[in-house]
This record gives C-alpha cells, structure tokens and sequence, in this order.
C-alpha cells in the first residue's frame, strides 16, 4: 500500500524533490529504496489512468497521442528493461 502513496505521491512532485520524498518516508516506516521498482510502475499506471479521464474528449485530449507515444518509447522501454526512471518523469 505504501507503494501506491509513495507512487502518486511522486507523480506530483518535480523530479529533483523526489529523493527528499523517498528519504523523508524512510527515515519514518518500514520502506526500503529497493522498493523504487513498485513505485515506478504506480507512476505509469497514474500516467495511464490520466488518459482514461481525457480520452472521450476531443476537445482536450489532443495531447495523449504524442505524450503516451512520448513515454512508451522511452520511459516505458527502459522500465521493461530493469533500467530505474524514477527521477526521469
């Protein structure tokens, strides 16, 4: 579960303060860096459910197209690849 926080958490958060959020969160529970894996995939799927809410509407979903073909060609591939993105968001 903390997982899931910590991932939608991150996804609103600029890259370069992503770390303090992680190191925050561990000094206080039981979360372990190595868990950055879990965190990245709940980035993705916040990523993925965001184009669910646009896109029925054509007026405001000109965006998706470009920004998922953005993401599952670099980010997406390098995740599936074992390769961390964490701070590449």
């Amino acid at each position: 579960m903390q997982t899931i926080t910590l991932g939608s958490a991150s996804s609103m958060l600029k890259s370069e303060l992503r770390k303090t959020l992680l190191d925050g969160y561990a000094s206080k529970s039981s979360f372990s860096l190595d868990e950055i894996r879990y965190i990245e995939g709940q980035i993705f799927m916040d990523i993925f459910i965001s184009y669910v809410f646009f896109i029925h509407d054509p007026e405001r979903n000109g965006w998706i197209q470009e920004h998922a073909s953005k993401i599952c060609s670099t980010l997406c591939r390098d995740f599936l690849e074992g390769k961390e993105v964490y701070y590449s968001f």
